[in-house]
């Protein structure tokens, strides 16, 4: 398991633990695995690693912050590495940044979801928005690589929306009163025999609460997508809810392990309120 941790003076690094049963996991010795240098795009930051195997090489995607703020930076950079536990050897730039001033994406972007499709391609599904803090315009976008190097994000010429003038998200909120109707964010997408499944986390607010839950898309071609009527699919318990001074409920970066019969989801979430923030799995049988 990749992981980001930060320390007391706000610096994002990337950690790895290990498990052998999916429930109990430990922090290899040499954590970090990936820090900020000082310099450059992720001078203060990098965090929100997404790694997926190359040929001989794994290649991990990362949120990277140049400059002391709150919540994720402008660009998602790449490492490589022979082995899982490093060196990891970053890139000099970035390997795609946030959208120009007036699109949807111009707050800020980070990767969530990569796969390898069938004709060797990856597509990158990124979660971007204009403003972290108001959550505005908090949207699911999909990039292309031939190589997993040079990115483009996905565009459609048909929008006529400023919003969306140079990229299009391929997922974005619901109607007002939905579950998922204030943003949408951190999808894990995989493959499917109808082409690919989402899991993605949806935000609303309720009784003065910020409850984020998950919920599940599906798609023939990973552009198109469509939500699952009986969405959310899962919560966090309602018992954190109920303690005093509680303003937000998280659920964010969910990812999942397919067995034999079983597929276990794993997520991170946090009580605002509280200053918790922990990592949690759920099961479900297959039929």
């Amino acid at each position: 398991m990749f992981y980001m941790g930060a320390n007391n003076n706000g610096v994002v690094s990337i950690g790895l633990a290990i498990s052998t049963d999916g429930y109990n996991f430990a922090k290899i010795d040499g954590n970090p695995i990936l820090s900020a240098d000082g310099e450059g795009y992720d001078a203060f930051g990098v965090g929100g690693p997404v790694v997926i195997k190359a040929d001989s090489s794994w290649f991990m995607y990362f949120n990277s912050i140049e400059r002391v703020d709150w919540g994720p930076g402008p660009y998602i950079g790449m490492a490589t590495s022979k082995e899982l536990q490093g060196p990891w050897f970053k890139g000099d730039v970035p390997v795609l940044t946030v959208g120009k001033r007036g699109a949807w994406d111009s707050g800020f972007v980070f990767p969530s979801s990569v796969i390898r499709r069938d004709d060797s391609t990856l597509i990158m599904y990124f979660t971007g928005g204009t403003d972290f803090t108001t959550n505005e315009n908090m949207f699911i976008g999909l990039a292309f690589s031939p190589d997993g190097k040079k990115w483009k994000k996905y565009n459609d010429p048909a929008t006529t929306n400023p919003l969306f003038a140079d990229s299009d998200p391929v997922l974005i909120t619901g109607n007002k009163g939905d579950w998922d109707s204030e943003q949408v964010w951190t999808p894990c997408v995989f493959k499917i025999s109808e082409g690919y499944g989402m899991i993605f986390g949806g935000l609303i607010t309720e009784f003065d609460i910020r409850l984020l839950k998950a919920g599940y898309a599906s798609s023939p071609d990973g552009i198109t997508w469509e939500k699952y009527k009986g969405n959310p699919v899962f919560s966090i318990s309602p018992d954190f809810t109920e303690a005093d001074h509680v303003v937000e409920v998280t659920f964010e970066g969910p990812s999942l392990v397919f067995l034999d019969t079983v597929c276990l989801l794993f997520y991170d979430y946090g009580i605002e309120g509280k200053h918790t923030t922990r990592g949690g799995v759920a099961r479900v049988e297959m039929k």
